[in-house]
């Protein structure tokens, strides 16, 4: 229809025949559907994933300080901007003549230039410190895109785990629903009144239960939106298999040093390091050259200068030896943490798969045994019920099947949790699609 009302106005306004209609037509449809498609597309934890570290705010600020420490780089170690100089020189200050410019002879008007030359060893300190300072910033935007990641990816996890939760409670609902029925029917042929009742009451829980998840729901969408703006609202893709690990652990124990918890301390630890050579050259003295033009009264000769100077590092054990041993202990303190950071990351790692391990033991008894059996028991229940034993039995397996459902979902969501914090541990690990 929009594409008719195009090709009408475009005829009558513009003489465009109806031809070109029919090509427009065949050129925009299928760029529409395309379009369409791809904003109805079923969202993916590693699209989620993808979407969120490409537009996340905070890895926009992480960019550009990265930037500046780039730029800093560039100018670091360069020499000093030259000094301009203006002034008079053997200006008289007593006497008659007093400040007359051309009283005496040696009297000139002066201008000229000093370069400061700090030492080789301070500027390749420079340099070696802003290189750090920017491999820092490298890190911190690696250690970003992981946190987003992890956040984007859990958001999606709590969303996915929240419409499972709400599946199961649906159906135990219409399972419940229909138990209602059967009970009104018995009542209608002399059977207990109170028996209804129960099973409402029954339902209600059911619904109070499906009425959480339904916020659990709106309450993900809106963690999932942080990331993802209006892409959020679009339908979940399956899981992927959390049953499989992301990276084996003795791989993950092998790039130990590309978790997040360490990225940043090999550039922490080139930081020091520039920051005691920077302490040792301060030993080294610094130069500067100057050179100046004198011009004196016109009966007499102008004269040049040229002036050379040298700082002089004398006593040096209460001043730069100091400095010296105090970033030597800085970095002696940096290595100390880097290694304790590096035990307490093992420690984490460990821990992690050892939890994971445990999360999908437990929920494939869940979904293999559990519910099954909680499913079977309710049915043998209802069936008791229909063929004329008491209702007490059914509401206490329904009600154990919809407490087990519950706990299941908040174990898968614990699960895909887990599974995320383990792929996103890493720099450049990839997702399973």
């Amino acid at each position: 229809m929009e594409i008719a009302m195009i090709c009408r106005f475009l005829n009558h306004r513009a003489g465009v025949s109806v031809a070109a209609c029919v090509l427009l037509l065949t050129v925009w449809t299928p760029v529409s559907a395309q379009s369409d498609d791809a904003a109805a597309a079923p969202l993916t934890l590693a699209g989620t994933v993808e979407l969120a570290t490409r537009s996340a705010p905070l890895l926009g600020a992480l960019d550009a300080r990265q930037q500046a420490a780039s730029e800093e780089l560039l100018r670091a170690g360069a020499l000093p901007d030259p000094e301009l100089m203006l002034g008079i020189d053997n200006l008289t200050a007593t006497g008659n003549d007093a400040f007359a410019i051309g009283a005496d002879p040696m009297t000139m008007r002066k201008i000229g230039f000093r370069q400061r030359l700090p030492a080789p060893a301070k500027r390749e300190a420079e340099r070696r410190m802003a290189l750090a300072e920017r491999d820092l910033r490298t890190a911190q935007m690696q250690v970003g895109t992981l946190t987003v990641g992890r956040a984007s990816g859990e958001a999606w996890v709590l969303r996915w785990a929240a419409e499972h939760e709400r599946a199961l409670l649906q159906a135990l609902l219409a399972d419940t629903r229909l138990a209602t029925r059967a009970a009104r029917a018995r009542v209608s042929a002399g059977g207990n009144p109170g028996d209804v009742l129960a099973v409402r009451a029954l339902e209600l829980e059911i619904e109070n239960q499906l009425s959480s998840s339904e916020a659990g729901i709106a309450s993900a969408n809106a963690s999932l939106q942080r990331w993802l703006g209006e892409q959020a609202l679009r339908p979940l893709a399956m899981a992927p298999d959390f049953a499989d690990p992301p990276l084996p652990e003795a791989r993950a124990l092998v790039l130990l040093d590309r978790t997040a918890d360490l990225l940043e301390f090999a550039a922490h630890d080139a930081r020091a390091d520039a920051a005691v050579s920077a302490a040792r050259a301060q030993r080294r003295p610094d130069f500067s050259i100057a050179a100046g033009y004198g011009q004196r009264a016109a009966s007499r000769a102008d004269m040049i200068s040229l002036e050379f100077a040298i700082d002089l590092p004398l006593f040096t054990a209460n001043r730069q030896d100091r400095g010296i041993a105090a970033s030597i202990a800085t970095r002696d303190a940096l290595h100390a943490e880097h290694e304790d950071a590096r035990r307490a990351a093992v420690a984490a790692i460990r821990a992690d798969y050892a939890q994971w391990a445990a999360l999908v033991a437990q929920t494939q008894r869940d979904q293999r045994e559990r519910l099954p059996l909680l499913h079977d028991r309710s049915a043998l229940a209802l069936a008791s019920y229909r063929s004329g034993q008491s209702l007490d039995g059914w509401i206490d397996a329904r009600r154990d099947e919809v407490q087990a459902s519950i706990e299941t979902t908040r174990r898968l969501q614990a699960l895909g949790n887990a599974w995320v914090g383990l792929a996103y541990r890493f720099q450049a690990q990839e997702l399973q699609p």
